[in-house]
């Protein structure tokens, strides 16, 4: 394989992420389940319980009390206002933050932002691929965290031992990720029963931005998952195991997402802004719930606490 064919699948996933508002909105219609604002407060319920979610992680960090000096590790880069990142300098407790990601573009258009919000001092951005950079680091951190990006790397095992090695030795590293199936090759019974509400919902909740009525569960091949983004799900099973391995994991919340994502996906929106839509998405959430508490579903996406093995 030639220089080119080895950077051209890493390019098409830069490209994709550097344009990641349009990931989850298409022409201003939200797409992804966890764009709408329901199912996000779902998901720091199920992990966090009544405690403000910033404080929760704070204080799984032994000698994190009344500093103010703490380092942190973002692995990846999310855009907008109200991000990870950005609450935490606003929680007053961190000396310095260093994002890391692939995509140059979304690093520098997060820093514009975060320099407009007056936050710039704190934050340090820096690209990185996490699949073959060296880690070069001067000095370990006191909390690293993923939301979103673990999924989408294969060098697993060399990815968990860098993050041993970088925490403190009482450092903390949590990550909210999708650990179903690779690819998303959701399971028979998982596609019948999402498959089922899908035909029971209106037709005008499940019209995709292209007009066409949805009749089942999203369900793509590995094919068009690849075709898409060669990183996608490409070992999301194994997630909660190689964590397990190379890390002193203190506590795995399963939040659910196996029922959500794959019904609403594409079509999303519509339980936002269609007031029909509004009142189906509680029933819905609860529905989840149950199904992955008594064992008919598996859990597709977790929050990990852990710390230095």
């Amino acid at each position: 394989m030639n220089d080119d064919e080895n950077t051209k699948p890493l390019s098409r996933v830069e490209e994709k992420w550097s344009n990641s508002a349009d990931v989850y909105s298409k022409d201003g219609f939200k797409v992804f389940w966890e764009s709408l604002e329901l199912p996000s407060a779902y998901q720091i319920q199920e992990a966090f319980g009544d405690t403000p979610w910033i404080e929760n992680i704070l204080s799984r960090i032994p000698d994190a009390d009344g500093r103010s000096d703490l380092r942190a590790l973002a692995l990846g880069c999310s855009h907008g206002d109200g991000v990870a990142a950005n609450e935490f300098v606003r929680s007053g407790r961190f000396e310095e933050i260093t994002v890391v990601d692939l995509s140059s573009k979304l690093l520098a258009s997060q820093q514009e932002l975060t320099d407009d919000l007056g936050l710039g001092e704190i934050l340090r951005y820096r690209r990185m691929d996490l699949e073959n950079d060296p880690w070069e680091f001067e000095q370990p951190f006191d909390l690293i965290f993923a939301i979103g990006t673990l999924h989408h790397i294969e060098r697993l095992e060399r990815l968990f031992s860098e993050i041993n090695t970088h925490l403190s030795p009482s450092g903390l590293f949590c990550m909210r990720e999708y650990v179903g199936p690779d690819r998303f090759q959701y399971g028979e019974k998982q596609v019948e029963i999402v498959s089922e509400i899908m035909r029971a919902l209106p037709e005008r909740l499940r019209t995709d931005v292209k007009g066409q009525v949805c009749q089942a569960a999203w369900q793509p091949t590995i094919d068009e998952v690849v075709e898409d983004d060669p990183s996608e799900a490409i070992r999301s099973s194994e997630l909660l195991d190689l964590a397990n391995r190379f890390l002193s994991v203190d506590e795995i919340r399963l939040t659910g997402g196996s029922l959500l994502d794959p019904l609403l996906h594409g079509i999303a929106g519509h339980f936002e802004n269609n007031p029909g839509g509004r009142e189906i998405l509680p029933l819905l959430i609860v529905f989840e719930k149950i199904l992955v508490r008594k064992g008919v579903l598996p859990s597709d996406y977790a929050f990990l606490f852990a710390h230095k093995l």
